[in-house]
């Protein structure tokens, strides 16, 4: 599915730039958030990707005009208030959690906030391709989460399973937050949500939002300096000695028979040479509006949506769904 996303972006983009397809430069989305030299032990590299990654979490949670338009919601109160949802909605106290792609700040505010409302953790896992998170992921869960009951899989989650998944049983919380979905196609991504979830088991989960009236959100966030700075550092672990200018396209996209749009972010190089004038594709991230993104969650009767909540701009959702029982 990441090869046919892959050619539809790089399709769309030709077109809207009108560049040859030969002149447009792409790799698997995935292979971004890990050294595929080292992809075991933790590189510069993983380190660097991991720690902008976080960085933009923490600025998300800090910053509490982010998404405020007047006096609604900021991204922290959305949040907020899914947790809240979430905790009424749990019907047992004990839960296991699992994180696919970890980060440790708003899992930090998730489980803190489970575990004061008197919520026990059975078990932590994380999935993630990308060495780099584990060291710092045990750290900050060190003061509320037993050293045993944390596990960590070093995999890409679309090669998970549930059996994969230690739970004891305890009906589990599985997330997958920072816009991650819109890397993949929807139907690929619902299957790895499938695989790696039993009956009653929660999904929560995070998107930006397209505003048929509002596009800035968009832009303002692919170029904020860490995304830029993610940008270069892809860049320049492919192609170290080139120039380049940072680029954000945001441009629609049919895929799967309903149109969207996808927010690309490139390198146009710059150097003199067989790259000149050549555009490196560092990011891409498809963008839905909330109806559809209820209805990608809900498609084939896997899922059911329970809540959700967005910033007061409508720029970020987070969702909450449950696996349907057989």
């Amino acid at each position: 599915m990441s090869y046919e996303l892959n050619k539809l972006v790089k399709e769309t983009l030709a077109q809207y730039t009108e560049k040859v397809e030969e002149d447009i430069i792409i790799v698997s989305n995935k292979d971004k958030y890990y050294d595929k030299i080292s992809p075991i032990d933790a590189t510069d590299y993983s380190d660097k990707i991991f720690s902008l990654m976080k960085n933009l979490n923490k600025t998300g949670l800090e910053d509490e005009l982010i998404g405020v338009l007047s006096n609604g919601n900021s991204f922290k109160d959305a949040l907020s208030h899914t947790i809240h949802d979430m905790s009424n909605f749990l019907e047992e106290r004990l839960f296991s959690y699992v994180e696919l792609g970890p980060e440790p700040i708003k899992t930090l505010f998730i489980l803190s906030s489970l575990l004061k409302n008197g919520y026990k953790i059975e078990s932590y896992t994380s999935i993630d391709i990308n060495p780099s998170s584990e060291t710092v992921m045990r750290e900050a869960l060190s003061a509320l989460i037993p050293e045993e009951k944390i596990n960590f899989i070093n995999s890409d989650y679309a090669n998970c399973t549930a059996n994969d998944i230690p739970s004891n049983g305890a009906n589990k919380i599985v997330t997958m937050l920072g816009f991650q979905e819109g890397n993949e196609d929807p139907k690929a991504i619902l299957d790895i949500l499938d695989n790696i979830t039993a009956p009653k088991d929660i999904v929560l989960s995070e998107m930006q939002m397209i505003s048929e009236y509002n596009f800035t959100p968009i832009f303002d966030f692919y170029n904020s300096s860490n995304m830029v700075e993610f940008s270069s550092v892809v860049f320049k672990q492919i192609f170290s000695a080139l120039d380049s200018v940072h680029g954000v396209f945001l441009l629609p996209i049919t895929i799967n028979s309903f149109r969207c749009f996808v927010a690309i972010t490139t390198e146009t190089i710059t150097s003199y040479g067989e790259y000149f004038n050549k555009i490196f594709i560092t990011n891409y991230c498809l963008k839905f509006s909330p109806n559809q993104y209820t209805a990608i969650r809900e498609e084939r009767n896997l899922f059911t949506v329970f809540g959700s909540h967005c910033t007061e701009d409508q720029s970020v959702m987070f969702q909450l769904s449950q696996k349907t029982e057989v």
